[in-house]
């Protein structure tokens, strides 16, 4: 029996060389949808700092920073960092920091979180550890906003099915589900961290 793929930062990298846009986030209209769907659940009332993890080309991180302060737009892959910076340059209120995971965050208090298309990609010590952070950086009554697609991709590290239940359990602080959208193709959950 041969070793199940895994997803490496170096294929990244290697995606990434090869397309600054290889999942046509800044174009395609169902990736649209999807990023309309997390600014919907982060909400119009500005935020003062945002953590990004998984930033990608930066198509997120665009729209992130008018809805706050600032944003600290994360990625392991320093050719997709590349990428976004050549969109978000111009950006004042958005830094690009190079954080393969598991890292410490860039800050210690955040008023959102927002994970896109990357947990499945992370191992359980993985998925352990930036739970902490997540425990240690988002202030109370802050929002971690998680969005992944259902199809089981061959080099993932977890299943998809249930992804987002079994990362919010490694947690130690209590969660408020305030939100949730379900297509066909992918799920975004909103979750308000417990005030006390």
């Amino acid at each position: 029996m041969g070793v199940k793929p895994v997803a490496t930062l170096a294929h990244f990298d290697n995606i990434f060389s090869r397309s600054p846009d290889p999942w046509h986030t800044r174009s395609s209209h169902a990736e649209e949808h999807k990023r309309n769907t997390i600014l919907a659940f982060l909400g119009g009332a500005p935020h003062g700092r945002v953590l990004e993890l998984g930033c990608g080309n930066g198509s997120n991180s665009v729209h992130l920073a008018r809805r706050a302060l600032s944003v600290d737009a994360c990625d392991g892959s320093g050719q997709a960092l590349r990428r976004a910076a050549s969109v978000v340059d111009e950006i004042p209120n958005v830094t690009l920091h190079h954080k393969p995971l598991p890292a410490r965050f860039p800050h210690d208090r955040y008023g959102a979180i927002i994970i896109a298309e990357l947990l499945y990609y992370l191992d359980d010590k993985c998925l352990a550890a930036t739970m902490r952070e997540i425990d240690r950086t988002l202030r109370p009554g802050g929002l971690l906003i998680l969005c992944h697609h259902h199809r089981q991709f061959a080099d993932a590290a977890q299943h998809q099915s249930g992804l987002h239940e079994r990362f919010v359990q490694r947690s130690r602080v209590d969660w408020v589900n305030t939100r949730m959208r379900r297509t066909s193709k992918w799920t975004a959950q909103a979750l308000r961290r417990h005030k006390s």
